[in-house]
């Protein structure tokens, strides 16, 4: 399946529209022999999120369109995850932006390890990741990110700082139907995201199309 025009305007806007903090990760970021593929491509350094060394937004819906290249093209099965990290611009306007930033390492770093290493992660906004899971229904990724939920709310997060912090994350999942475009898989997974927080956040949401 071909980018369609809609589809190429939309990871225009996803490039240019969202500005991430330009926070490098002291001693890590810079070497190019520490990288995860679950995090970013060897050699995609300029789709890498410079906070986190997930995928940058314009990196995950990279991979968001390959796997419904061969998704439309082979009938292979994917889902998609986005996390949220919930009290985001409490714990920003509290703690800080340098809290704010090791808040995104330590949970990007706790993603990437419960996810498989045919996964992709990254940062899709400012306080948001995208996973994508390869040969996976919905089920199966609700198993994944519910370990990860119930992990990061039983933990303090270990912020190098006077700062101790329980966090919370909110998470979508839906999975590709066939037919789905890049528009629809991004509009089904945010709403289900935005659900598991109004329902009172620290919540897994899965939601299939109709």
């Amino acid at each position: 399946m071909l980018m369609t025009v809609a589809q190429g305007l939309i990871v225009a806007a996803i490039i240019t529209g969202i500005a991430l903090p330009i926070v490098q990760r002291a001693g890590r970021a810079s070497d190019d022999s520490m990288y995860d593929s679950r995090r970013v491509d060897g050699s995609d350094r300029p789709t890498q999120d410079p906070v986190t060394r997930t995928l940058n937004s314009h990196g995950i819906t990279i991979k968001i369109l390959e796997h419904l290249a061969l998704a439309e093209r082979y009938g292979r099965e994917f889902s998609i995850a986005m996390v949220g990290i919930d009290d985001w611009h409490r714990i920003h306007a509290q703690h800080g932006s340098s809290v704010g930033a090791r808040v995104l390492e330590v949970i990007a770093d706790a993603i990437v390890e419960a996810v498989r290493m045919p996964d992709r992660v990254g940062r899709y906004a400012e306080n948001e990741f995208l996973v994508v899971m390869p040969e996976t229904h919905a089920d199966g990724a609700n198993q994944i990110l519910e370990r990860l939920r119930t992990g990061i709310m039983n933990s303090k997060l270990a912020l190098d700082s006077p700062v101790s912090l329980t966090v919370t994350i909110s998470v979508g999942i839906t999975g590709y139907r066939h037919g789905d475009d890049l528009q629809e898989l991004l509009l089904r997974v945010g709403d289900a995201t935005d659900q598991a927080q109004q329902q009172g956040c620290n919540r897994v949401i899965v939601k299939l199309a109709a």
